[in-house]
């Protein structure tokens, strides 16, 4: 089973697309920085403080394979997924953690996949507008060309999510089944349904972009605290020590230059007892010497 895609620069391309483009603000140019109000396992909301979505960020990354989450939202997927899992042959531990790959036997693909739940995303479009990334097992779960059975129906699968100690990053898993248009003029990144897709391959049929909907709250206060940058951090740090070394510097030639003056006060003031002293000294031996 094989995937392809398309890199477009400088514009649009309608025909790739069905429907409009929803677009999420950037928080940061540095990255492509946007925000999650909510993530569902099949129908259920994780019910988590939308801030822990965004711990310490969320970005989309072409150059990440997995959907990773933060280990405190990960374990909240994991658990309410298990519960949903359908399967009588018992999934193992570490196919969640990736550290394992799962080869039900006599289990179709197409029965496995729905077995599981689907996963949405919820989007802040603005203070007042949401939309969802709807992704359904057939994104998430990722067939293993390598050990493919010679069946085609039976195959190995690898879990596509996984916990993240950087924030949230929505990586391949997720974006190669929309358009998605990276906007950095318009400091916005956009999702809409793709119209690609692959001979006896109906994936990108399974995910989906829905209409933007009206929020209960702004969903950008889900955003998590900005923390300044390592360099900006650096930087300050660097300046503070500049600072304080200029500080020293000054107060030791201050205090050189004042030391300079009061020794030479000093000597100005020995010379003159010296000539005190020889003056007092002639004074004397001329009295000595008058008859």
């Amino acid at each position: 089973m094989t995937h392809s895609g398309l890199l477009i620069i400088g514009g649009i391309q309608p025909d790739l697309y069905s429907g409009s483009i929803n677009f999420a603000p950037l928080r940061k140019k540095w990255y492509y920085d946007i925000v999650l109000s909510d993530i569902q396992v099949g129908e259920n909301s994780l019910n988590m403080n939308c801030q822990e979505y965004n711990n310490d960020r969320t970005i989309v990354d072409t150059g990440t394979t997995n959907l990773r989450l933060p280990k405190q939202v990960f374990d909240r997927v994991i658990t309410v997924m298990k519960d949903l899992v359908n399967l009588d042959t018992e999934v193992p531990d570490k196919f969640w953690t990736g550290e394992e790959l799962f080869c039900p036997e006599q289990v179709p693909l197409s029965d496995f996949y729905k077995a599981f739940p689907k996963l949405t995303l919820t989007v802040a479009a603005s203070e007042s507008a949401v939309f969802d990334l709807v992704l359904n097992p057939e994104q998430y779960l990722h067939v293993s060309s390598q050990l493919l059975r010679q069946q085609r129906e039976a195959a190995c699968l690898k879990f596509g999510i996984s916990d993240s100690n950087q924030g949230t990053v929505i990586g391949v898993v997720v974006l190669e089944s929309f358009f998605v248009f990276f906007d950095r003029n318009g400091s916005q990144v956009g999702f809409a349904n793709s119209s690609c897709s692959n001979s006896g391959d109906d994936r990108h049929q399974w995910a989906y972009v829905t209409p933007q909907r009206a929020a209960s709250a702004n969903p950008l206060s889900c955003a998590y605290p900005l923390l300044r940058d390592s360099w900006t951090v650096l930087t300050d740090i660097s300046v503070a020590l500049l600072a304080v070394v200029c500080v020293v510097i000054v107060l030791t030639f201050a205090f050189y230059a004042w030391s300079k003056v009061r020794r030479k006060r000093r000597n100005a003031t020995l010379t003159e007892d010296e000539l005190t002293s020889s003056d007092d000294s002639k004074l004397v031996t001329s009295a000595d010497s008058d008859p």
